[in-house]
């Protein structure tokens, strides 16, 4: 009897040594019953079978403790092992991912670099032939005509850097919106405004229907999503009508321009929101656009939390829709500035002193303020701007300054030092290459006037007549 039951009690080991606590409830079970009948017997002989049973009961407990440990840990380590092998598959997944992304990226980047090299190419290529055209001796009765070309392929430049600067803004989050509360319908009516001669010079119908509405959003950014999709149906509707609809359901106004122009197949849907993909422009005729519209439309929806959407049907037209939330709460509502274009007529004899490191720059816009009437001086830096206040050369009545000069200099710090030396607190107007940066934040913090280059004529007389109070 002891020698099965004590085989039986070491045999159930490793069948239970992963249950430690079974392991001891089975030994002392079989083992307590049989001590007791060995002590309650008596005799030498019992009495030995009975320490038999002791030891072999704390050999099994023990053996079974150290059986028990070992089996799980193996079982721990197993787990571990797991959870590593499930780690690095999530980690090979996200390699794999910014994998994908990183070429994606390369792939947008060598694009966006061989349409940007070939845009900016185009003008620049025209600008030559038309400036060795002005150098001929007989091209004195085309001067007008080759300089308003001139003019044209600076403003087709212009065009491909404001944009560029305006994706690389939205990039690096230096677009804010500012929330409002204004009437659609305005809105509507100043966005599609420059394109009803476009529309109607194509024999298009330009319809607003709709948009006596008040919305809450970034009014500017707004205008420019709105003006973006527009002026992207007029270019590729050849016959028909473009249309802006709207439909309120519930708290939200459903917006779409619709087009009858030449569609988009299904496969290049998911791409037409990418910087310089254009549908059906393989020769990159600047006619139709540079392929950057879409893409600053996608990144300003973005930052307006707009949803977007298309409906497209190859040669039957394509219908943009966005969502945007209604006004909900009470706030004054703000009017639509209408700002008429400026003429270029002479500002007058008021004096203007431009702060510009670059030569060509400075000597540019110094002679564009002289043809307005303006009394304009030129420095390289501000300790030159600054001496020629001090000897009286030069009283100005407001500050063209480059924000980063030569050396490092800091625009901002030069206007202040001009401020102090002429004891006034002059009109500033900032002027930069950067897009975007903490040196921009700071100049817009000090309230100043900011512009970014290229600068239209059009913008500095806008700031002029605002520091000279002009009408």
């Amino acid at each position: 009897l002891h020698i099965v039951l004590l085989s039986g009690t070491m045999g159930a080991v490793m069948p239970l040594a992963g249950f430690y606590r079974v392991q001891a409830a089975h030994v002392v079970l079989i083992l307590g019953p049989l001590l007791l009948r060995d002590f309650v017997i008596g005799g030498e002989y019992h009495i030995y079978l009975a320490a038999l049973s002791v030891l072999v009961g704390a050999y099994t407990l023990i053996n079974g403790r150290n059986q028990s440990r070992v089996l799980n840990e193996l079982l721990a380590q197993r787990q571990r092992n797991a959870q590593l092998v499930e780690a690095l598959r999530h980690e090979n997944e996200r390699s794999e991912a910014a994998r994908r992304a990183a070429e994606e990226a390369n792939a947008a980047k060598t694009r966006f670099l061989a349409a940007a090299n070939h845009d900016l190419r185009q003008p620049l290529h025209a600008m030559g032939l038309l400036a060795q055209t002005l150098r001929a001796p007989r091209s004195g009765t085309r001067v007008s005509e080759v300089c308003s070309h001139i003019v044209e392929c600076v403003d087709g430049m212009s065009q491909v850097v404001d944009e560029l600067l305006d994706i690389t803004r939205l990039d690096v989050g230096d677009t804010t919106p500012q929330w409002a509360t204004f009437r659609l319908g305005e809105l509507l009516a100043e966005s599609i405004r420059p394109y009803d001669a476009i529309a109607r010079g194509k024999g298009l119908s330009l319809v607003v229907l709709g948009g006596s509405v008040i919305v809450r959003s970034d009014r500017a950014l707004l205008a420019r999503v709105v003006a973006n999709l527009v002026s992207n149906a007029i270019r590729y509707t050849q016959a028909g009508a473009v249309r802006i609809l709207t439909r309120i359901e519930g708290q939200q106004l459903h917006l779409s321009v619709e087009d009858s122009g030449i569609g988009i197949a299904p496969d290049q849907l998911p791409r037409i929101f990418e910087e310089f993909y254009q549908v059906g422009n393989p020769a990159r005729d600047r006619r139709l656009g540079l392929g950057l519209g879409l893409a600053t439309v996608k990144r300003l929806s973005d930052k307006l939390a707009l949803q977007i959407s298309v409906r497209s049907t190859p040669g039957q037209g394509s219908v943009f829709g966005l969502t945007l939330p209604l006004a909900t709460f009470d706030e004054p509502v703000t009017a639509l500035a209408v700002d008429d274009e400026l003429t270029m007529a002479r500002v007058g004899a008021q004096q203007v002193l431009v702060v510009e490191d670059d030569s060509d720059s400075r000597d540019a816009l110094v002679g564009l303020l002289r043809t307005w009437g303006c009394i304009a001086h030129g420095a390289a830096c501000g300790a030159s701007a600054v001496t020629l206040l001090r000897s009286g050369a030069c009283r100005p009545d407001a500050l063209v300054v480059d924000l980063r000069l030569a050396d490092g200099a800091n625009g901002i710090d030069v206007v202040h030092a001009l401020r102090r030396a002429a004891n006034a607190e002059l009109p500033v107007l900032i002027v930069t290459g950067e897009a975007g940066g903490d040196r921009m934040r700071a100049a817009q913090a000090e309230g100043f006037a900011v512009l970014v280059k290229p600068v239209r004529p059009l913008q500095i007389r806008a700031f002029l007549n605002q520091a000279f109070a002009l009408p």
